[in-house]
């Protein structure tokens, strides 16, 4: 399966926009979600980890496919995040996390073209 396939676009991840924006603004967050680099990265991963209701009708996902598009948007929101401030340990930590916690059904031949597109 290639990673086109299985990624959520942006336009679907954008029209959840607004509501994610408003959810983020009320919790304590760390990360400058408005930041022009990586606070829209970060909302799309917010918007698959918190908020995956809002896209459930135009973007129906496996867990395999929720998975990659978590992994997708946290490895992009680290990369943009790195280059702006340095490497961050502890988001490096979070990254290996979520590989170790994949579902067993994972095709891990598509990795390396998911993280390489999130390098991007």
């Amino acid at each position: 399966m290639k990673a086109a396939a299985i990624l959520v676009s942006e336009e679907i991840l954008a029209a959840g926009e607004a509501s994610v924006g408003t959810d983020l603004r009320q919790r304590p967050v760390s990360i400058d979600v408005d930041n022009v680099s990586y606070g829209p990265v970060f909302r799309h991963y917010w918007l698959l980890t918190h908020m995956p209701s809002l896209i459930a009708k135009e973007a129906a996902l496996s867990d395999v496919a929720l998975f990659w598009n978590h992994y997708f948007w946290f490895r992009r929101f680290t990369h943009f995040f790195s280059m702006s401030h340095g490497a961050d340990v502890g988001l490096e930590q979070q990254l290996f996390q979520m590989l170790e916690q994949a579902p067993v059904e994972v095709d891990w031949a598509v990795f390396e073209e998911i993280d390489g597109l999130a390098r991007q």
